[in-house]
């Protein structure tokens, strides 16, 4: 894994532009909601060393049938890699998803009462969802 690798970028994340949005500091619990997406109450601004750790596992794991054809252990079949890689998209979003919900699960209750009930108005409601629209003009969708 290489999540070292990122720490400089989340710390300028964290104590940089974040700040610098808000125009004060935040707390390490406000880092975490707004590394989660908007449907979660977060601003989708996720933790660049989670994401490289988490990338890294689904490389591995969507290439192992294109090793096993380098190593000579197996046969290619452009089939069974490409079902692979589906197959691992798929488990990596629904783990990404049952991470996210734990988190805020987990820092919810670390929040005062006014914004424990704006983030579970935006969780449990979908308001956020024109957050993360596209502007495309031929959907009528820009402003």
């Amino acid at each position: 894994d290489c999540e070292e690798e990122f720490q400089e970028i989340e710390n300028a994340i964290a104590f940089k532009v974040l700040p610098a949005i808000f125009g004060n500091e935040i707390s390490g619990n406000e880092r975490k909601l707004f590394s989660l997406p908007a449907r979660m109450g977060g601003l989708g601004v996720e933790d660049p060393r989670e994401m490289s750790s988490s990338a890294y596992r689904n490389s591995k794991k969507s290439c192992e049938k294109l090793i096993e054809a380098i190593r000579g252990t197996d046969e290619f079949v452009k089939e069974d890699h490409m079902e692979l890689i589906d197959k691992t998209r798929k488990e990596s979003r629904k783990a990404k998803e049952e991470r996210m919900n734990n988190e805020l699960d987990e820092i919810l209750p670390l929040f005062d009462q006014e914004h424990q009930r704006a983030i579970n108005r935006t969780r449990s409601n979908k308001i956020s969802t024109w957050l993360t629209v596209l502007p495309v003009a031929r959907y009528n969708f820009d402003l």
